[in-house]
């Protein structure tokens, strides 16, 4: 059924027989350091193989589903950023907060005349 006429990808078959056996080849006559012989035209057989990527783009169309379903994530990209940015901002303005409130309470420790040990609390700050 590979050959067979009735085979709707005939043609695919075809070429993607063809490029095995360039490939092999081609392989044969380098392991086989064939300088004499000229291997431009396998060479240009390589640059065929590209071809097959469009089998794969024909395969694509039937993805509509999987297709909207990226459009949907694309269209939501811009959303997704400001989410971010929003989250980052509050990120910094809590991280403000607590700096402020250990700053306060270091000062006044210090000036009570309480002077703690903060080497641990100022080497991770």
């Amino acid at each position: 059924s590979f050959l067979s006429i009735s085979n709707r990808n005939l043609r695919w078959n075809i070429f993607d027989s063809l490029v095995v056996i360039s490939a092999l080849l081609e392989e044969a006559f380098s392991t086989l350091n064939v300088s004499a012989m000229d291997v431009s035209a396998i060479r240009v057989l390589r640059i065929v193989r590209l071809v097959r990527i469009f089998r794969v783009l024909r395969v694509m169309r039937f993805f509509r589903e999987l297709r909207t379903m990226v459009q949907g994530i694309m269209s939501s990209v811009r959303s997704l950023v400001w989410c971010l940015l929003l989250l980052l901002i509050l990120i910094f303005i809590f991280g403000v907060c607590v700096l402020q409130l250990v700053t306060d309470v270091m000062n006044e420790e210090m000036t009570r005349g309480e002077p703690k040990d903060h080497t641990a609390l100022l080497a991770n700050f």
